[in-house]
């Protein structure tokens, strides 16, 4: 494996007016040195998230990335983890939880900044992530929606 660096050239294209980049010129394991790592973590202050297309990631991989963010946290205080990776969330849309509104472990006394999400099977259709950026959100509300919120 060999680390990115910054002097490839990594690419940063906004996908929305209000949320969301997407990410190229990395490695598909995304191993990245240093300077690269700081640098993804400015676009996702900055984006909110970030897409990596075209990445091959285990469930090793995916912690080892997520780990450039910060310590990582348990998978869900009350939903299984996977055996052996507690950090490891399986997300399957064969049992019907993804296909519910909710909030990645918000709720805990100190939640994380961030949740990797990895795709593993890619539907022809559906299988939609949305994502929603709180922080915009009550710059965007109308005066009314802000009075009852």
């Amino acid at each position: 494996m060999t680390a990115t660096s910054l002097s490839t050239k990594l690419g940063i294209r906004k996908l929305t007016a209000r949320i969301g980049a997407e990410v190229t010129g990395l490695s598909p394991d995304l191993d990245l040195d240093a300077e690269t790592a700081t640098a993804v973590r400015a676009a996702l202050n900055e984006h909110k998230a970030l897409v990596f297309r075209g990445i091959s990631l285990d469930d090793e991989g995916q912690q080892r990335f997520a780990g450039y963010f910060g310590p990582l946290t348990s998978a869900h205080p009350t939903v299984p983890a996977v055996d052996g990776e507690p950090n490891v969330l399986p997300v399957d849309s064969e049992d019907g939880r993804v296909n519910h509104w909710h909030t990645d472990v918000t709720f805990v006394l100190n939640p994380p900044q961030a949740s990797t999400l990895r795709s593993i099977v890619v539907p022809p259709y559906g299988g939609e992530t949305l994502i929603a950026n709180a922080r915009r959100t009550p710059t965007t509300m109308t005066t009314r929606c802000r009075r009852r919120a």
